[in-house]
């Protein structure tokens, strides 16, 4: 069955805390902790969405790549963020996924790259399950002056029934 928008619905169950204090620029802190429990092909309040290429099986497992990282400002930080990166349908296409951004991170860790056009030079990228070359981005959510990342991880995800969500 193909995804009716060319989506499919990551689910979750997050929990998170902060504090913050009473004034302005005050210093503040929030913690996210983030289950995943499957997939669906219907948006719902606690979804996230990731654009797939290929039609969906509801019998079939797939593979998530996400990532986890840490955000903020001079302020204060923000930990436990979650980026939804890609679902595969191929393990080990989501692992050369999960290894290609790890790499461009330490590219951008390394200060090797300045600025954003020099990412190309590195020619850094993964394939998708219909053989599209998707290049590894300088902008990555975790790419930047208050952020860092924690892990990229690729888990497992099942379908979930509407009735289940």
């Amino acid at each position: 069955m193909p995804s009716q928008d060319g989506y499919i619905y990551i689910l979750t169950d997050s929990y998170g805390s902060s504090y913050a204090e009473d004034k302005d620029y005050g210093a503040w802190e929030e913690h996210y902790s983030t289950e995943i429990r499957g997939w669906t092909d219907k948006d719902t309040w606690s979804s996230h969405s990731v654009s797939i290429d290929f039609p969906l099986d509801k019998s079939e497992t797939y593979f998530l790549v996400h990532a986890t990282y840490s955000s903020g400002n001079s302020f204060g930080n923000s930990s436990g963020n979650k980026s939804y990166v890609h679902v595969f349908k191929d393990k080990d296409l989501a692992y050369k996924c999960k290894f290609a951004l790890e790499e461009g991170y330490k590219k951008y860790q390394s200060k090797e790259i300045r600025d954003y056009r020099e990412f190309e030079k590195f020619d850094i990228h993964y394939m998708t399950d219909s053989g599209i070359k998707i290049p590894v981005c300088y902008y990555e959510a975790w790419c930047g002056y208050f952020e860092t990342l924690d892990s990229i991880d690729v888990e497992e995800i099942m379908f979930i029934e509407k009735e289940d969500i």
